[in-house]
């Protein structure tokens, strides 16, 4: 116990500098925890006997690259340029077959792409950016609470036990509603201190997204894990796992809300 409340505490600590500092550190920061959780990734189905092809690293780099610059146009390039060589390791190799193909593409959208969110959330030159970037980790993290303690004293009804056995559909409820209102409160707190003028039904629509889509990360690193069968992605939070095991419902519910503001928002 002792260990996890360290390395929460540490980790929490680092996050707030690199959000506040913003900059080369936020980006250079997001960009390495997509390269490891793409590595955990990479390495979960390789356990399993897939042979991943490892040009996805060079690729990540590249999109990392062009997101940050803002180079738009080269990205659609590298994306189809990307997509022709791996379709041709694919047709002239004697060592990957198509379930290595399919493994070593899927790590490019799932999880390095829903990283780059984050970043562009972050560059965003909209004055309240920042705040919707807190409360994607504010209420996403509110969500797991919410649904543990309801599960708790609630569960009856199993959610998903061929995924996550100790689930329940009262606690993934319990989750969405606390997210809510964490959102909600999030919103009064916000608006009053720092003098921000953000509707207050955005901090509820974020709640909601959070809520729902922070418990369908978790759900999707679940199933993975079942799957190539292993407990945890990683080691490299004492306690905790690794990457993908503490950002599986970031990534997801940044994506979210990230298409949510630019749709509607700014």
């Amino acid at each position: 116990m002792i260990k996890r409340i360290t390395t929460a505490v540490i980790g929490i600590v680092y996050l707030i500098i690199a959000v506040h500092y913003g900059g080369w550190f936020f980006n250079l920061s997001v960009m390495a925890a997509a390269l490891l959780a793409l590595y955990e990734f990479y390495n979960a189905f390789q356990s399993k006997g897939v042979n991943v092809i490892k040009i996805g690293y060079l690729f990540a780099l590249f999109i990392f690259s062009i997101t940050i610059y803002n180079l738009t146009h080269l990205a659609i390039i590298c994306i189809v340029l990307f997509l022709i060589v791996y379709y041709m390791i694919f047709t002239f190799s004697k060592n990957h077959d198509i379930i290595d193909i399919f493994v070593s593409f899927t790590g490019i959208f799932y999880p390095v792409l829903p990283f780059i969110t984050l970043i562009k959330l972050r560059c965003s030159p909209e004055s309240e950016s920042i705040v919707y970037m807190w409360l994607i980790f504010i209420l996403t993290w509110s969500t797991d609470t919410f649904a543990f303690f309801s599960g708790k004293a609630l569960g009856k009804r199993k959610l998903c036990p061929d995924i996550s056995p100790n689930k329940t559909v009262e606690g993934s409820i319990g989750g969405i509603i606390g997210a809510v209102v964490m959102g909600i409160l999030t919103g009064i707190i916000t608006n009053n201190l720092f003098d921000y003028n953000i509707v207050w039904y955005n901090y509820l629509i974020i709640g909601f997204l959070c809520g729902i889509f922070g418990q369908t990360g978790d759900l999707i690193a679940s199933k993975i894990k079942r799957y190539c069968g292993i407990k945890d992605y990683g080691t490299i939070f004492p306690g905790h796992g690794g990457i993908l095991d503490r950002f599986d419902s970031i990534i997801v519910s940044s994506t979210l809300v990230y298409f949510y503001l630019v749709v509607f928002v700014f």
